[in-house]
């Protein structure tokens, strides 16, 4: 099951997807990792949200977030 989880069709290989936060000028603000290869961005996005209280003070109404597009479903 395991194997199954962390195997990225796309990548054709084993993949653990970190998620990396950072600042404007380039420091990392957090960590968070080790998501499976079949959770998509928008997925792992939401759960960081609900999880981490610190990260939702951190950013405010009128903050400028960049993301591509495997984060087009969580956008609200």
């Amino acid at each position: 099951m395991v194997q199954r989880k962390l195997y990225s069709g796309h990548k054709k290989r084993p993949l653990v997807k970190p998620f990396v936060f950072t600042s404007s000028n380039g420091r990392i603000i957090n960590v968070y990792g080790d998501d499976a290869a079949t959770d998509n961005d928008a997925f792992i996005m939401e759960k960081v949200q609900k999880s981490d209280k610190d990260l939702r003070d951190l950013l405010k109404i009128g903050d400028l977030s960049i993301f591509d597009r495997g984060f087009k479903e969580c956008i609200a």
